[in-house]
């Protein structure tokens, strides 16, 4: 997969919402003003592409184009560890759990010209559980994928690290997303245990929310098909396994409070990236089944079952 965004000032573009940014078909030959809000990322999925052009109308200003090719990579062979788990998540059958080095994460790319953390490790009690997608067709090499949303949103935007806690592919297996210094598990700060409020590293995936507030992303553009069932099978038994180790009812009407800052919002625990910000995700297709998902993380925790009529 290829693609570029055009970050514009003003002037015309051609535009569709999106999670990662805005799509655009391609060749772009329509335009539409952009004037809500200029400021914006644009995204264009491109298979096998070996260049691009990019024209500009007149007004258009300050264009910055950003090429992500996630079909090269460095060799997997040199990774020892491909996979590790989390207590209580017990993965589907033929499914695996990838660390980063499992997916081939490029470590320096969390590390400034002198060495410092882009994104310094900051860790709080888990409120909240929100889901994505990422918006863009998936390639064959899932790893690959995740290679370059990682060097997109720590190097392209400037986040320093992957958004999201943990990513699913359409295979339903897992991969580690954000960095948490943790060798054995991801997300926490230290080794997790039950019942001890475990403290979950930031991430950034929703902007102004997301201390406490775990994101899990699947892999793939939802905006006219579901999800494939075997991610959704791992996207239910992951969350159980994270409101279980959290001490999270996933249906509970909270009022989160961000750690950082003490901004609060009313959600509920369990949510979709749209229910917190003006976006699509986790896509228009998937969004309005969302409640069935969370009814069966629901009816998997103890003392829990499932509503009646789903």
């Amino acid at each position: 997969m290829h693609l570029w965004t055009a970050r514009v000032q003003s002037g015309f573009i051609t535009k569709t919402a999106l999670a990662l940014g805005k799509r655009c078909t391609f060749p772009t030959t329509a335009a539409t003003v952009c004037q809500t809000n200029p400021r914006q990322n644009y995204c264009v999925p491109r298979r096998n592409s070996t260049g691009f052009q990019l024209d500009l109308p007149n007004g258009v200003s300050d264009a910055q184009v950003v090429t992500i090719n996630t079909t090269a990579g460095p060799s997997q062979s040199r990774f020892a560890v491909p996979y590790t788990t989390l207590p209580g998540y017990h993965k589907p059958a033929g499914t695996k759990f990838y660390t980063r080095a499992g997916w081939g994460a490029d470590e320096s790319l969390r590390f400034g010209a002198n060495g410092e953390n882009l994104f310094a490790d900051e860790f709080y009690p888990v409120q909240a559980l929100t889901v994505h997608h990422t918006a863009l067709s998936v390639d064959e090499d899932r790893k690959a994928a995740v290679r370059g949303i990682y060097r997109y949103q720590a190097v392209d935007e400037q986040f320093g690290d992957i958004g999201y806690h943990l990513l699913i592919d359409p295979e339903g297996n897992l991969y580690e997303g954000r960095h948490s210094g943790e060798e054995l598990f991801p997300i926490f700060d230290g080794v997790p245990i039950r019942g001890f409020n475990p403290k979950a590293v930031t991430a950034a995936h929703v902007q102004g929310f997301n201390s406490g507030n775990l994101g899990i992303c699947l892999l793939g553009d939802f905006t006219n098909v579901n999800p494939t069932a075997a991610a959704q099978e791992t996207l239910v038994r992951i969350l159980t396994a994270l409101c279980r180790l959290c001490s999270i009812d996933p249906t509970a009407n909270i009022t989160y409070v961000n750690p950082a800052n003490g901004t609060t919002r009313a959600a509920i625990a369990l949510q979709r990236h749209r229910d917190w910000a003006a976006t699509e995700c986790p896509g228009n297709t998937f969004a309005p089944n969302f409640d069935h998902i969370r009814d069966r993380v629901a009816a998997a925790l103890p003392g829990r079952r499932i509503k009646s009529g789903l």
